[in-house]
Formats: C-alpha cells, sequence, structure tokens
C-alpha cells in the first residue's frame, strides 16, 4: 500500500481579554488547526503518460478487462483522458484521470471506489530513473525460430537484430537487446524463461500473437529489477501489440514510456505480478493485470486522489 501522506497547518495568536479581564490580565491564546491528506486508492497495475491527450487510456468494442487489486489510470489532463465505450468492461479496483474519464457504457466495476476519480495528481512514471542499456556488440544469430514443430531453442541474452519465434525457445537469464526489427512471438512459439529483460530499440516493436504460449518473468534485482518488456524513450511513436494464450504468464513490467501499447488476446496477467506502463493504452480483447508483487522486484505505482480535509 502506499506510505500515509498528510499535511498539518496549526496558527495561533493572542488576543487580548474582555470581560475576563476584570480577573486574569494576561493575554489569550486562540489557535485552529486542519489536517489535509490525498484519498489513498491503493496501487495502479496500468498507467498512461501522455501527459495531454484524449483518450490516451481507451477500452473499447467488447473489451473485457480484469485488474486484479489494482487500477488503470490516465495522466493526461485532457477532458477526456481516459475513454471507455461499446460494450466493454473493466473490472477493478478503481480507475481515475488527471483530466476527466468519458464512460458511454455501464460496463464500470469498481471495487475500492464507487466513481471513477477525476483532477487527480499525476502519477510518477515508475521507472524513469532506470537507464536505457547500451547497445554494442555485432547481432547474434540466428534470430529466426523455426523449423519443425518439434523445433526447441535454448538461446543466451544479447544484441538480436530483430527476432522472430515460431517455435519453442528457452531463454537464459539475461538482458535481451533487439535493436530494429521486430521482436514477434507468433501462433505456434512457445517461449519460456525467469530473469529476463528484453528492450526495444531503433524502432523495435513487440508482436505477441494471441495464440503465443508465454512464461517469463523479469529479474527481481539489479539494474532492470522488474522489467520484462522495455522499449527506448526516443524516436516516432510506435505501437506495440501484447497477447498471449488463456495460458501465458507474465511476470514483471511491460514499460513503453514513448508509445502505443494496445493489450488484447486472451492471456492471464491478472494472476500474478503485471504493469503496464506506456504513453497511451489501448485495451481490446480479454486482458488483465495483477498486483500480487511481493516478490517480483516492480516498483509500486501510487494512486492517489484529491487532496481533502481530515480534520
Amino acid at each position: 500500500m502506499p506510505e500515509k501522506k498528510a499535511v498539518r497547518v496549526s496558527v495561533s495568536e493572542k488576543w487580548p481579554r474582555m470581560f475576563t479581564a476584570l480577573f486574569l490580565s494576561s493575554d489569550v491564546d486562540i489557535g485552529a488547526g486542519g489536517t489535509a491528506s490525498p484519498e489513498e486508492l491503493g496501487e495502479a497495475c496500468m498507467l498512461a503518460l501522455d501527459p495531454s491527450g484524449s483518450g490516451t487510456v481507451n477500452i473499447t468494442g467488447t473489451a473485457d478487462v480484469t485488474l486484479k487489486g489494482c487500477s488503470v489510470v490516465a495522466n493526461s489532463t485532457s477532458g477526456s483522458a481516459f475513454t471507455q465505450s461499446g460494450s466493454s468492461n473493466l473490472s477493478a479496483a478503481c480507475a481515475g484521470a488527471v483530466g476527466g474519464v468519458s464512460a458511454t457504457t455501464s460496463g464500470m466495476d469498481l471495487t475500492s471506489c464507487s466513481y471513477p476519480r477525476e483532477r487527480i495528481p499525476p502519477i510518477k512514471d515508475p521507472y524513469a530513473n532506470v537507464p536505457e542499456p547500451t547497445v554494442t556488440g555485432p547481432c547474434k544469430t540466428p534470430n529466426l525460430f523455426d523449423g519443425s514443430p518439434s523445433s526447441t531453442y535454448y538461446i543466451t541474452s544479447g544484441r538480436y537484430c530483430g527476432m522472430t519465434v515460431k517455435r519453442t525457445v528457452n531463454l537464459a537469464p539475461g538482458l535481451y537487446i533487439i535493436d530494429g526489427g521486430d521482436l514477434s512471438l507468433t501462433s505456434t512459439s512457445k517461449l519460456n524463461g525467469s530473469g529476463v529483460t528484453f528492450f526495444l530499440t531503433n524502432g523495435a516493436r513487440l508482436i505477441i500473437d494471441g495464440s503465443a504460449d508465454v512464461d517469463i518473468s523479469a529479474p527481481t534485482s539489479g539494474t532492470y529489477s522488474g522489467l520484462l518488456f522495455f522499449a527506448d524513450r526516443s524516436g516516432p511513436q510506435l505501437t506495440h501489440t501484447f497477447s498471449g494464450s488463456a495460458s501465458s504468464q507474465f511476470e514483471g513490467a511491460v514499460y513503453m514510456p514513448n508509445d502505443h501499447l494496445v493489450v488484447a488476446g486472451s492471456n492471464s496477467a491478472a494472476a500474478g505480478c503485471t504493469q503496464f506502463i506506456a504513453r497511451t493504452l489501448e485495451l481490446t480483447g480479454t486482458s488483465g493485470a495483477g498486483i500480487s508483487c511481493d516478490s517480483s522486484g516492480t516498483n509500486g505505482i501510487e494512486f492517489y486522489g484529491r487532496v481533502r480535509l481530515v480534520e
């Protein structure tokens, strides 16, 4: 839970006595005080960082989004920073925006707040201080993993100029730099690994097919602790597509601070610890996220409402 934050203001002043001056000559101490605190709304697991755009969180169509014990928030000041439309459904602890929330659907089930919060303080980028890795060395080969259906590959970390997974790939722990091209997981792919971070740079995109079978987790310590996918912070805005089969497991943060992230498919991300942080978020299909993150190495995303007088 977020650390409690509050500010107390006290004032006092001495006033001369009036009628009681018949009995005592000293001045009277008169004081008042108040304590203000932002509304504590737990943690977010989906955050759109764009500071001013419309629909920076966009839940649309027949989306069915389940967030276990966490919330979805837009940092934009737009009056329609957070939009939900169509026959979409959202089940979450809470939802909010620095600007406004525009929901034209009744499919919003919030368990920790009675209505979406608007005009909230901006949420700090939880990974803003994580440095981008230096890209050096030759591109490793192969970077296309295909062949017969029974083909299995065991690969190590390093620099890959694109990576396409069509069969079973088992990852050694470490940092995988995808320099240009795409990190593409097709419908026939199976990707396994723990303690792994993918850094996407030089126009590299993440494309995970809805039938891909994925079971991966981020490192729990070190420079890239908690980061599963990390896209660079510069260049034109790209679109990444995050899906996966119903049995897929993603433990860690999907961090695309400069890009548009489409969260779709039928992944079961809500079962563990998954965070989605991007410049803009589009939620379609059946998707989820969760914050069972006690040992995941991720950074918390503290979610506060508006400041109010508490005493």
